[in-house]
């Protein structure tokens, strides 16, 4: 084997072991730091809970939620509206269809 090809290889291990090195320890940092707010955040606003979505019940007794995505914007915060996209409907709709016995949806 060539010199060169020795060469290579030495500094192609020694930049591996430097760089799992350097991961390692960026993945060690990462895993042990402090994600606490104990203390720190006041939870001064209520959570917006949406109604439940409005339903009906097939003759088979299946109960069927309208789910068709629509426009809408919702304000969770007095002043603070969310970006245009889905409107609440949607949210409260999933609430309700995680306790319904049989899920079903309008076409």
């Amino acid at each position: 084997m060539s010199r060169f090809k020795r060469v290579l290889i030495v500094l192609g291990s020694v930049i591996t072991v430097l760089v799992l090195a350097v991961g390692g320890l960026f993945a060690w940092l990462w895993t042990g730091a402090d994600v606490s707010t104990v203390g720190k955040a006041s939870f001064d606003n209520a959570l917006a809970i949406p109604p439940l979505a409005e339903s009906s019940v097939d003759k088979d007794g299946t109960r069927v939620f309208d789910l068709r995505m629509r426009a809408g914007e919702t304000e969770f915060e007095a002043g603070r509206k969310t970006p245009p996209g889905a409107s609440t409907a949607l949210i409260s709709a999933r609430r309700s269809v995680r306790r319904a016995v049989r899920r079903s949806a309008c076409a």
